[in-house]
């Protein structure tokens, strides 16, 4: 039944977006069953802007040992911000 819900949850996503005419309403609906997919498939999403390397490595870090993630895809490389160490001289 697990399976079920998750290919339902995709379909009317899909014929929500491929009807092309969204409303308020059919937004919060996406948005919904989005996350209802995401959580029950293990799926952690994290968009916090402008976030450094620093911070990645320790919320993996941090999700390794809570829920022993496997995998992770970094999307959008250009807009991670490097560590804001600077040498003296």
């Amino acid at each position: 039944m697990h399976t079920e819900f998750y290919v339902h949850k995709q379909w009317l996503i899909v014929e929500i977006l491929k009807n092309g005419n969204l409303q308020d309403k059919d937004w919060q609906k996406i948005a919904v069953a989005s996350g209802e997919i995401a959580e029950s498939a293990g799926i952690f999403i994290d968009d916090t802007p402008g976030i450094t390397v620093g911070e990645i490595r320790a919320k993996c870090r941090k999700l390794k040992l809570e829920k022993n993630i496997g995998l992770i895809v970094i999307d959008y490389l250009q807009l991670i911000q490097g560590n804001t160490r600077t040498k003296q001289s």
